[in-house]
């Protein structure tokens, strides 16, 4: 009986070994292979509201296997990197922890990429919104001197032409401190005779190039800065394009100039003057066709080898960009765009341009509030800015040519892409 409860207990410890092992084996095969890499930001909360230069701390925690790094991405650019202590297998979770600071006043968002082993992009965290803005400043009532004080001499303020490569000097007021100013951080930045894109372009001022600042708008988005070319010695830049030192930030809203009666004619432009319309009802006349050679199958241009287009086009619709067809754009930045195409022929009766919405075109979806539905001649350019957009969108731009025979066809069409 000794022998055989010997044995048992043998046999007992072998089976608890063996599935203990058993475990091991399976955790080290990939027994939490089935977990999805998943990152999250948990400050700053969406659309939350910050003071510009206030201390703010980006966290948010990465989980999964094997994750080697979780770059925190600050619209569009990458603000640091967190590394994992385990640079060659990695860890099963990170936590992010990264300071966070600028002037540039209005909306920011916030992302997580989180990497793998080889370097493979494994998962990314749902942007997070926020808006900075400026500081609430109580004006203070300087004390009435008891005697008329002799002005000291100050330099007088630079005053930026928009020439590039020019720099305003750093002006100082008559107590000495510094004055209010702005520098460029955007590649480049519209200068308007007004806050917003209906006034008329004055000028641009280049990336690092600064300007003494004068006042704001009411609701801080735009600046009013010293600008030779503008009306009156002033011009207005937009506030998402900018870096302003501590001075401007004080500074007092002041008054914009009347609203033009309508949007200002784009140079070079052949068609109505750019917008973001609603629906154009009414029924337009037909479009002019442009004078040419004769469109028929023996022209060069001619497009009725397919039977939908019996016209002839010797450009095809064309983004007016560098960066080519596909583009992705941030809302909220001052960027000029336009689209130009060239048909011609008798068959063509009418031209519209169309701006829709479309969740699929762009690789992610943002609803847009606005659409456009214009009619357009045969041969022109469509002048448009990323800042009408300002909710974003992702949009399928193309042209819709009406037939003399009655029927309608859709041609060249091009993506759009705002975030």
């Amino acid at each position: 009986m000794k022998k055989l409860s010997f044995h048992l207990n043998r046999i007992s410890t072998r089976t608890a070994l063996l599935a203990m092992m058993m475990l091991i084996i399976g955790a080290a095969c990939g027994g939490s292979a089935g977990v999805t890499p998943k990152a999250v930001i948990t400050s700053p909360q969406a659309n939350a509201e910050i003071m510009a230069d206030s201390p703010l701390q980006i966290q948010g925690q990465a989980d999964g296997q094997g994750i080697i790094r979780v770059d925190v991405i600050v619209d569009s650019a990458t603000l640091a990197s967190v590394p994992a202590s385990d640079a060659t297998k990695g860890v099963s979770t990170l936590p992010v922890q990264v300071p966070f600071s600028t002037q540039t006043v209005g909306s920011h968002f916030a992302q997580l990429k989180v990497y793998g082993v080889g370097d493979k992009l494994i998962a990314v965290s749902d942007p997070v919104i926020f808006v900075m803005k400026l500081a609430l400043v109580t004006p203070t009532t300087a004390p009435q001197p008891t005697a008329t004080p002799v002005p000291p001499t100050v330099a007088p303020t630079a005053v930026v032409s928009g020439s590039a490569g020019l720099t305003s000097t750093t002006a100082t007021t008559a107590s000495g401190s510094i004055a209010p100013e702005l520098t460029i951080t955007n590649e480049f930045a519209n200068i308007r005779s007004g806050p917003g894109i209906n006034f008329n372009l004055v000028g641009k001022l280049n990336q690092n190039e600064k300007a003494p600042v004068r006042g704001k708008n009411q609701d801080g988005t735009w600046w009013q800065i010293a600008f030779d070319k503008g009306p009156n010695g002033v011009g207005w830049v937009f506030g998402q394009l900018v870096s302003v030192n501590a001075a401007a930030s004080q500074v007092a809203a002041v008054a914009a100039p009347p609203t033009p009666t309508s949007p200002p004619a784009p140079a070079g432009a052949t068609a109505t003057p750019p917008g973001i319309v609603a629906l154009v009802t009414g029924t337009p006349g037909p479009t002019a066709t442009p004078s040419g050679p004769v469109c028929d199958a023996s022209s060069k241009d001619w497009r009725g080898q397919n039977p939908n287009y019996p016209f002839c086009a010797n450009q095809d619709p064309t983004w007016a960009d560098p960066q080519g067809d596909w583009n992705v754009y941030d809302n909220g930045r001052d960027i000029p765009l336009s689209i130009s195409w060239s048909m011609y022929g008798s068959n063509i009766n009418q031209v519209w341009i169309h701006f829709v919405q479309d969740d699929k075109i762009c690789g992610f979806t943002k609803q847009t509030q606005h659409i456009v539905n214009q009619q357009v001649p045969a041969a022109g350019k469509y002048d448009f800015n990323v800042l009408q957009f300002p909710y974003g969108g992702t949009l399928k731009v193309f042209l819709t040519v009406t037939l003399n025979d009655g029927r309608t066809v859709q041609w060249g069409e091009k993506r759009l892409c705002i975030r």
